[in-house]
């Protein structure tokens, strides 16, 4: 403490930064803290311990802080975006958008401000502007995997197939051993009709990680449309194997096994379904199996084709 006392503004201000550098938060924060005491119209100190608070969780405080910054340092676009970072923290996704917008009006093309405002029109339900924002993303950093994986998402939830299928490919052409993306063009290969292709892409996904439950659900369920019956019950098997607390796969199972006039089998299936249904450890298993944005395992709820 003895040396923070005697030091100035400056070399507080460099300290900080400093220990912010190097994840130490808490030194960080009384350096600054002392910073902003001796020097209040310090934007950047401002800035930085605006930064500290929101590491540390405080994001309130963190809020204060970066307003204070943005006045003294206006033109800075910096600041802005981690006011959208930090308004992100707080849920306020439209102020947040505003934020990112205007970190983009200072500084054209900054593809970081770019992808968190598509993620925040994502959070607010406006689709359209979400595929703008990570397609000018994409201006600056073309072979971004994750502005790339939101946008095929975008376009996914948009419907747009055509759209999927163009950006997934240039995923697999970036990484070909991530099942995740061969899942996500199996998806919309299938949606479109393309069903042979669909039925490779996803057993290339499976190939790449066997317990990918995901895409053995949805190939079970489009060898079951396509009646290929004996090949649904199979991989709708091996789903269950994978998440045997799955109620909804043991129900469509049963339809499976109904249709092939397997009689006992469906009565099995559809009992193990509605066992499930109330099991509040299957419910919990579900709930901690289901967050899947922006994780290109699954499409919609619970991974299905719809």
């Amino acid at each position: 403490m003895s040396d923070l006392a005697s030091a100035d503004a400056d070399d507080l201000y460099s300290l900080g930064c400093a220990h912010y550098n190097s994840g130490q938060y808490r030194d960080a924060l009384s350096a600054l803290e002392k910073a902003v005491e001796l020097n209040p119209q310090h934007g950047y100190s401002r800035y930085h311990l605006g930064l500290t608070l929101g590491e540390l969780g405080q994001y309130e405080a963190a809020l204060r802080q970066l307003n204070e910054a943005a006045k003294l340092c206006p033109d800075v676009a910096e600041i802005r975006y981690a006011i959208g970072v930090t308004l992100t923290d707080l849920g306020r996704w439209r102020d947040a958008a505003e934020a990112y917008m205007e970190a983009i009006r200072l500084r054209p093309g900054y593809a970081d401000a770019l992808f968190n405002l598509g993620v925040a029109h994502s959070e607010l339900g406006q689709r359209t502007e979400e595929i703008k924002a990570y397609e000018e993303a994409l201006r600056s950093s073309p072979t971004d995997q994750q502005v790339l994986g939101n946008l095929a998402l975008a376009h996914s939830e948009a419907r747009n197939y055509e759209a999927v299928m163009s950006v997934s490919r240039q995923l697999i052409h970036l990484a070909p051993e991530n099942p995740r993306y061969h899942f996500l063009l199996a998806w919309s290969l299938s949606a479109v009709n393309r069903s042979a292709e669909a039925i490779e892409e996803y057993q290339t996904a499976i190939q790449l990680r066997p317990d990918f439950f995901e895409a053995e659900e949805n190939l079970a369920a489009l060898y079951s449309a396509l009646r290929q019956d004996e090949k649904a019950v199979m991989a709708y098997q091996r789903a269950l194997a994978i998440r045997p607390f799955m109620a909804r796969t043991h129900e469509e199972l049963s339809y499976v096994y109904q249709r092939m006039g397997r009689i006992q089998a469906a009565e099995a299936a559809h009992v193990k379904a509605q066992r499930l249904a109330t099991d509040p450890e299957a419910n919990r298993l579900i709930s901690q199996s289901g967050k899947r944005r922006p994780c290109l395992a699954a499409l919609d709820e619970g991974g299905h084709l719809s």
